[in-house]
């Protein structure tokens, strides 16, 4: 329909199950634009920019697991980014 767009980026390959575990990130220091031309002149007319950061949960100390038998478990740090 005409009042209708449909905008697709990809700018990271490989997202599939069969890409991981070890994914590729965001760019902490990149910016990521999409740039639309809403009258055909070869000028952006609106701009998209998105910043992305990495983080861990639980005040960037990962998530926390118990590990180990009942009674002598012991708490290890999993760098999962959110």
């Amino acid at each position: 329909k005409e009042e209708y767009v449909t905008l697709i980026a990809n700018y990271i390959p490989l997202q599939d199950a069969y890409g991981g575990p070890n994914y590729f990130a965001m760019d902490p220091d990149a910016t990521y634009s999409i740039h639309i031309d809403n009258d055909g002149d070869a000028v952006e007319d609106i701009t998209f920019a998105f910043d992305f950061q990495s983080m861990l949960p639980n005040d960037n100390q990962g998530v926390q697991l118990a590990v180990g038998p009942e009674g002598n478990q012991r708490t290890v740090s999993v760098p999962l980014k959110n």
